[in-house]
């Protein structure tokens, strides 16, 4: 899971092209609503001054590490409260998902829950593909999808 976020956030190859990963270090970026820096590390303004002389790889991935354990606690949340009996590799499209768009984001998703919930991974497919989720981050969203589709 870490190498699909590292891939889906941006690997330092992938950030260099666009001038946030320069001299070995990571860099901070702007992200959908909040200042970001490694692997989708989202930091307050308070926090800022940590990262103006950027962060090593190793450095970025502690962080992506760190960050994975309060998602897979929210996605647990989630999974708890809809009461939801799903393979792992479905678990993981639900980490991901509280990866990128965060706890309240994913929150938003009741009809794709509920149809996990029910078994009808068709409808949960179609709950992602008519999301801003997924007109935002089409590729990405695709390979969840694909994950899903295999329960059809």
């Amino acid at each position: 899971m870490i190498e699909s976020i590292k891939i889906n956030e941006g690997t330092p190859a992938a950030q260099a092209e666009k001038g946030w990963f320069k001299y070995g270090k990571f860099y901070p970026y702007q992200d959908t609503t909040l200042k970001a820096i490694g692997y989708g590390h989202n930091f307050t303004s308070g926090e800022a001054y940590q990262f103006v002389n950027g962060i090593t790889p190793a450095e970025a991935e502690t962080l992506l590490v760190n960050d994975l354990k309060v998602h897979v606690y929210h996605a647990k949340q989630l999974a708890k409260q809809y009461s939801l009996r799903i393979p792992p590799d479905v678990q993981r499209v639900i980490v991901e998902m509280v990866y990128q768009m965060g706890y309240g984001g994913a929150q938003g998703f009741k009809k794709f829950f509920r149809a996990l919930k029910e078994g009808n991974y068709r409808k949960a497919i179609f709950e992602m593909e008519n999301s801003s989720w997924y007109k935002q981050t089409k590729g990405r969203v695709k390979k969840h999808i694909a994950v899903l589709a295999k329960y059809q």
